[in-house]
């Protein structure tokens, strides 16, 4: 399980790119949703999505480890993009059956994902199918720069199955609230090299509803909202290269090891 939050945790800021995504309540927290990538300046892209912290060149990725001993690593890649979204999908090397999708939309400058994306499930083999009902806010503003403030929710619902209730259907929902602010511009180093880096700090809230399932409600009236600090480091012309997150005076940490643009 410290594995799968890990990577939950570090994953997490393609969060936002499902409509439809795997998901799964943890006493352990969720994962935060990040911003992967960004277009390499020298390379075509669609104008609509001329975000420089994000990726808009086909085919273009970037493959993470996290600290975690033998957890593996993961790998993003644009696989199209049109006028108006960026199309990617998530492999991971330990869990070559599993494929996630991903999009993103494009509003100006600014990035919109398309629903929240939460990996724990996916990847711990829970059966669950969840869908974004609704969100407010970017995933990633237009003109990012020290100081730049943004806030996004997203309601998502859905259910799953657990041994637990004897692989019983057990609908739930969630609310997802994060804040994000531009800290610093810094120097970063990681696998795939040395950059100058703009350093993002995203606080992430996640209540839990099991609605009429007073077993699981139960369970929930004991856990308070789960809260999560973390930390992102994007850099342009080549995207994320970085992120910590904070949960429980606990660290996870995940940095790009290759690069492809």
């Amino acid at each position: 399980m410290k594995k799968l939050l890990v990577l939950s945790l570090s994953v997490a800021l393609l969060g936002a790119g499902c409509s439809t995504s795997p998901s799964r309540p943890s006493a352990e927290g969720p994962g935060p949703s990040i911003a992967v990538g960004e277009p390499n300046p020298s390379a075509p892209s669609s104008a609509a999505c001329a975000n420089v912290y994000f990726p808009s060149k086909q085919d273009q990725s970037i493959t993470y480890q996290s600290n975690t001993p033998d957890s593996g690593a993961f790998t993003q890649r644009i696989t199209k993009v049109d006028d108006e979204t960026i199309h990617m999908e998530i492999t991971f090397s330990e869990h070559p059956d599993i494929t996630l999708q991903a999009s993103y939309r494009c509003s100006g400058e600014s990035i919109v994902a398309e629903g929240y994306l939460d990996l724990s499930a996916a990847l711990s083999g829970t059966d669950a199918s969840f869908e974004t009902l609704s969100q407010e806010g970017v995933f990633l503003p237009k003109d990012l720069r020290v100081g730049s403030e943004w806030d996004t929710t997203y309601a998502v619902e859905g259910k799953f199955t657990t041994p637990a209730m004897g692989n019983q259907p057990v609908n739930m929902k969630q609310s997802i609230a994060m804040q994000q602010k531009a800290l610093a511009e810094e120097s970063v180093t990681v696998p795939a090299g040395t950059f100058t880096a703009i350093k993002i700090e995203q606080k992430t809230t996640v209540t839990i509803d099991f609605g009429a399932n007073a077993i699981m409600q139960q369970f929930a009236s004991q856990m308070p909202p789960i809260t999560t600090t973390n930390y992102l480091w994007l850099v342009k012309g080549v995207g994320m290269v970085k992120s910590e997150s904070v949960y429980q005076g606990e660290t996870s940490r995940v940095e790009a090891i290759s690069i492809n643009r």
